[in-house]
């Protein structure tokens, strides 16, 4: 489950670098 939630969160702050980058 831990892994999962890391996973989870460098899936997300890789999504929210895109995004700010694209912005």
């Amino acid at each position: 489950m831990l892994k999962t939630l890391n996973i989870d969160i460098l899936w997300l702050r890789n999504r929210y670098k895109v995004l700010e980058t694209c912005t």
